[in-house]
């Protein structure tokens, strides 16, 4: 596949990129890249997170290419500085800004949306206006009296856009303060090399991260951020089936996807990360490919810029194809649960025990095998063993795994008109201090139903033997689980053909 192929196949979504940005210059919204909100006008604020769009026109703008229609038009260069502006004035009194509900004051949209405004200012001197160093300055005050810890990929954008606007004039933060908490991210990586995304490791999310560590690095030379980009690396390699593909639920937060940004920037150091990036973008052409299904929110959000962005460091190495097929492995990650086994030209093993041993089997080309688990039906509530869980008890021995746990309580949250009145009264009263309650009823409840599940798997070379056991059914009916998860994760739940299996 040649650069060009790439481009071409990248273009066909550049329309739908450019369709959720308001580009009327007599526009109130102007700038916007929310198309709920200036077009369709069935939400009354802009989801700031969707900013990084910005990015994705820089792309567009800056990436010499003779296809591109987009390179060096002033109208682009416009729409990036309305993008910007409309940035800043979204801002809240907190200094922080809204994703989901008006008077948020979120952690994601305000780490991600500086990040990328952090990286164009940077790029642009003629876009460091008085007005947006301020909204700068005061968007990283707020982030750096908040510290996200259940998803350190939020975590690195926040920490990636100071680094990146440290060294622009008029930017003002504590050194001896970032510095702190600089090291407790360093220190939050597992040894196994994933960075904690709900209680477990997320190759999707971990190569967001990924991207924010190949900035750090970049723009401050950061050592510690190589050596956390390798044990990243090495953690996303070793989870590769041999068909070239990602195990979607084995992950904690379901995702289906890798970005390549930061593992293109890497690549030219690492290998490994360099096999990863050719594996992405030779699956472009496929109908099941990332970029493919996105949905227009993530194209505006970090996977449409990942994507664009990772042009600027494609070499021949990662324009040839990798294989994986001979990959040879088996291994037991104790610290998240997880356990690999590739055969060459055979199979891949996975078996996830803290999320209640859901497996998964890869044959040379595709999924052939999909176990989820279980679930039951109590009242209004779902009763699985599809959850990600750190308290499920897990044994492993020669090529066996043992997980006991109990079944999680999950009930389906429906939208009404009460619910959401409600949610806008109470937002106006308390602000962000609403987010930790609704985390704990949309991400983090995890009621037992007083049902437990034994599960043995035992792996050879031709066979996965699954041996289930139950307490306390007392006349439950349990059913086979299907792919999805109760948990709610915003960029997961695409339809994957593995749901048909």
């Amino acid at each position: 596949m040649s650069e060009n192929d790439i481009w071409k196949l990248l273009s066909m979504h550049h329309s739908r990129l450019l369709s959720q940005l308001d580009r009327d210059p007599d526009s109130p919204s102007f700038g916007s890249f929310d198309r709920n909100f200036w077009n369709y006008k069935i939400r009354d604020f802009s989801s700031i997170i969707l900013q990084q769009g910005i990015l994705y026109l820089d792309a567009l703008y800056s990436y010499e290419n003779l296809n591109n229609v987009f390179y060096k038009k002033e109208d682009v260069k416009k729409w990036i500085q309305a993008g910007l502006d409309f940035w800043s004035n979204s801002q809240l009194k907190t200094g922080a800004f809204n994703e989901y509900y008006p008077n948020e004051s979120g952690f994601p949209p305000t780490s991600f949306s500086l990040y990328a405004v952090s990286i164009i200012i940077e790029k642009y001197p003629e876009f460091r206006t008085e007005k947006i160093i301020n909204s700068v300055n005061k968007a990283i005050k707020w982030l750096m009296n908040i510290r996200e810890e259940k998803a350190l990929n939020q975590e690195s954008a926040g920490l990636a856009a100071i680094v990146v606007a440290s060294s622009l004039d008029g930017v003002e933060f504590d050194i001896e303060s970032f510095n702190i908490r600089l090291n407790l991210f360093y220190e939050g990586q597992s040894s196994e090399g994933w960075f904690n995304e709900y209680d477990g490791p997320d190759m999707g999310y971990l190569s967001v991260t990924i991207d924010s560590l190949w900035d750090i690095y970049k723009y401050s030379g950061d050592s510690r951020a190589l050596k956390a980009l390798e044990k990243a690396v090495d953690f996303i390699y070793n989870l590769i089936s041999i068909s070239g593909q990602t195990p979607i639920m084995i992950n904690s937060r379901n995702t289906d996807y890798l970005v390549p940004y930061g593992l293109s920037g890497y690549a030219s150091m690492n290998p490994k990360a360099a096999s990863l990036v050719s594996m992405i973008i030779h699956n472009l052409d496929n109908e099941d490919s990332i970029f493919s299904k996105t949905d227009d929110r993530y194209l505006s959000h970090y996977v449409g810029q990942s994507f664009m962005r990772s042009l600027y460091y494609l070499d021949e190495t990662m324009l040839q194809k990798t294989s994986f097929l001979e990959k040879k492995l088996e291994i037991y990650y104790k610290e998240s649960g997880i356990y690999i086994k590739h055969i060459p030209h055979k199979k891949s093993i996975y078996v996830a025990a803290k999320k209640g041993g859901v497996i998964n089997v890869f044959n040379e080309s595709s999924i052939e095998l999909a176990d989820y688990g279980w679930r039951y039906k109590a009242e209004n509530k779902i009763a699985t063993t599809h959850w990600q869980n750190k308290n499920n008890i897990i044994s492993y021995d020669n090529s066996t795994i043992k997980v006991s746990g109990n079944f999680v309580l999950q009930r389906f949250i429906r939208p009404s008109l009460f619910t959401h009145f409600s949610l806008r009264i109470v937002s106006l009263l308390i602000g962000n201090k609403l987010i930790p309650f609704l985390k704990s009823k949309f991400i983090f409840s995890e009621k037992n139903s007083g049902v437990v599940f034994h599960r043995q798997v035992s792996i050879n070379d031709s066979e996965v033997i699954i041996d289930d056991q139950f307490e306390n059914l007392d006349g439950i009916e349990v059913y086979k689980s299907k792919q999805y998860s109760m948990r709610h994760v915003s960029s997961a739940n695409r339809f994957n053909y593995e749901e048909l299996l």
